[in-house]
């Protein structure tokens, strides 16, 4: 598949998308280094060169914002993978806002960085993303995961409370288990 998107002319609309799909291609043969460094390059490199400005054509412009959501998600997807969870965080915390039209990786991306936040002991800062995942992507089952996920950290903030005999911060994991339930 890689050598096919790789025949995709520079002059052709789809270019870009071919571009990252190559990249991505690496990613899921296993060469994960060379993958990640040909998706930085399109954004870092590529991307930013004036000479492959495309702010005069309206085609190529939704498509280097497809191709540009498509490589920051696999990104983030590859620093989940490899437990970098301040790396997720930063690549895909403003996914939804910056690539609002790609609805498609948008709740996996913010899935990805409540799991982050959840990994880095923010309960806090899971809890707000997963807010935003309620109001961005509502009938998402990424949405209802992550509901998943914030209520087992109750069911387990209940279960140390009773054990230490904690009834008021039980009651509080009770109800916060109950919300989440809810949402899943």
């Amino acid at each position: 598949a890689r050598s096919k998107f790789q025949q995709v002319g520079g002059a052709a609309n789809s270019y870009e998308k071919a571009v990252v799909h190559a990249a991505v291609c690496l990613i899921k043969e296993k060469r994960t280094d060379e993958g990640v460094r040909e998706l930085e390059s399109y954004l870092n490199d590529y991307v930013t060169d004036s000479t492959h400005d495309v702010s005069q054509n309206e085609v190529k412009r939704a498509r280097r914002a497809e191709a540009m959501g498509m490589a920051t998600f696999y990104l983030g997807n590859q620093a989940a993978r490899d437990k970098d969870h301040d790396r997720v965080i930063e690549l895909l915390s403003d996914y939804a806002k910056q690539y609002p039209d790609q609805t498609a990786y948008g709740a996996n991306a913010l899935y990805y960085v409540l799991l982050a936040h959840l990994e880095k002991m923010d309960f806090a800062g899971a809890k707000a993303t997963h807010a935003e995942m309620v109001d961005t992507f509502p009938t998402s089952t990424a949405t209802g995961s992550g509901a998943l996920k914030i209520y087992k950290v109750y069911a387990d903030e209940q279960e140390a409370a009773e054990e230490r005999g904690d009834d008021a911060a039980a009651a509080v994991a009770l109800e916060g288990r109950a919300t989440y339930l809810h949402i899943s």
